[in-house]
């Protein structure tokens, strides 16, 4: 029984890897389009070096990675296309500005010693505008911290690190500056 009460121990002193979907939603308001209506050349890029956003705690850290799934700017692109073109621009027609959105930093950490206390997630991109009169760049960054009574599971850390990257990527539309240069 000590022997089968040890292993179990060890057992769950480790965590196994985790790898989450990235799925932002944005909330846009429709509006009354401009006119006339801008036009923007859409893409979306992961600057990151890794998928990995960190390790989720535990004994054997090799093991508790938490990573991203597979490519994260096709299903990033198609969320900002639905909202900039509900936002009232014509995104994909042919144009002269170009907004390049470009993932740098998605992370995962655990706070705390012996058992997880807390977890902070934090997103971080970069929006450029680029048009034939110049070019416009400004980074937008959000940070989360969580208390947590136990290491989450798979839904609730893809959870908490989609409500942290659609946070970073709403921050685009509230943005005057950045809507004023692609109006513009």
């Amino acid at each position: 029984i000590s022997i089968l009460f040890i292993t179990l121990f060890i057992a769950a002193c480790g965590l196994s890897p985790q790898t989450v979907v990235i799925k932002p939603e944005l909330s846009i308001s429709e509006t009354t389009p401009p006119s006339p209506v801008p036009a923007v050349n859409l893409s979306v890029t992961d600057s990151r070096e890794s998928p990995v956003l960190g390790v989720r705690g535990g004994v054997y850290k090799d093991t508790s990675v938490i990573k991203t799934e597979g490519d994260i700017t096709r299903r990033v692109k198609q969320e900002l296309e639905m909202a900039f073109n509900k936002a009232g621009f014509n995104v994909g027609a042919s144009s002269d500005t170009h907004l390049n959105v470009a993932i740098t930093k998605i992370s995962y950490q655990e706070i705390g010693e012996s058992r997880v206390g807390k977890v902070e997630t934090a997103a971080e991109i970069l929006g450029t505008v680029i048009k034939p009169d110049g070019k416009f760049s400004k980074s937008y960054k959000a940070k989360r911290t969580k208390e947590v009574l136990k290491a989450p599971g798979k839904e609730e850390n893809e959870q908490m690190i989609n409500a942290i990257f659609s946070t970073v990527v709403q921050r685009i539309f509230e943005d005057e500056e950045l809507l004023g240069k692609l109006k513009h």
